[in-house]
Parts: C-alpha cells; structure tokens; sequence
C-alpha cells in the first residue's frame, strides 16, 4: 500500500471498530466486528514496522480509548492488551528510532482499573 492508503485503511479500520465504552460491545455482533476491526489493526500495524510512524499515533489512540474505558474484562480489552505487548515485542527490537515510545506505551496498562488487571 501506499502511505495515504496506509493511514486511510489504519482510520477505516478504527471507525468500522465503532465506539465501546467501557470496552464492552452492546450486542454480540459489535463486539465481533470490533473484534475483527482490532485485530486487523494490530496486524496491519506489525507488518507495516518498516511505516510505524504512519500508523502508530491512531492505532494507540484506539488502543488506550479501550483500556482507558475498561471497567470489566471484555474480549476486546483483553485483545487491545495483548496486542500492545505484541506490538511492543515485535517492533522494540526491530525499531531503535521509536522503540522509546513504543515502551512508554506500555504504561498504559498500568493505568488499567485494577479489577481488570486481577483477572488478566
């Protein structure tokens, strides 16, 4: 892809995720879709390493939007976690350049509500 469909495709795929508060879908078919949707950002955004710096600011805003709103453990925030450590481990070692920020990153789950992070 090219950068403009790059950064079109990372947004397309935030705003098909849709909006859960609290990280919880309100039918099972959202959550499904939003399941879908992150996943494929998460992808996208590990195979795209070498364009980080097009993708990263929108897809961790996603990311932190669902921890931030996480009162109870849903699949979905349970995805968005592991797939910032997955992120983080695939690329910190791959990209010096933002390897910094991508570790600052991982603050964010130390900021998740502590009834989540138990059962996680």
């Amino acid at each position: 892809l090219e950068s403009e469909s790059l950064e079109y495709l990372v947004s397309a795929l935030i705003w098909s995720a849709g909006e859960t508060p609290k990280g919880i879908a309100n039918s099972e078919e959202e959550e499904e879709r939003a399941l879908l949707c992150l996943d494929l950002l998460i992808s996208t955004t590990i195979r795209n390493r070498d364009r980080i710096e097009l993708t990263w600011e929108k897809t961790f805003g996603h990311l932190k939007s669902l921890v931030d709103s996480a009162t109870l453990l849903s699949p979905l925030v349970e995805k968005g976690v592991f797939g910032l450590l997955r992120i983080c481990q695939r690329l910190v070692p791959y990209k010096e350049d933002v390897a910094d920020e991508l570790l600052r990153s991982l603050q964010l789950i130390l900021k998740l509500d502590a009834k989540v992070a138990d059962i996680l």
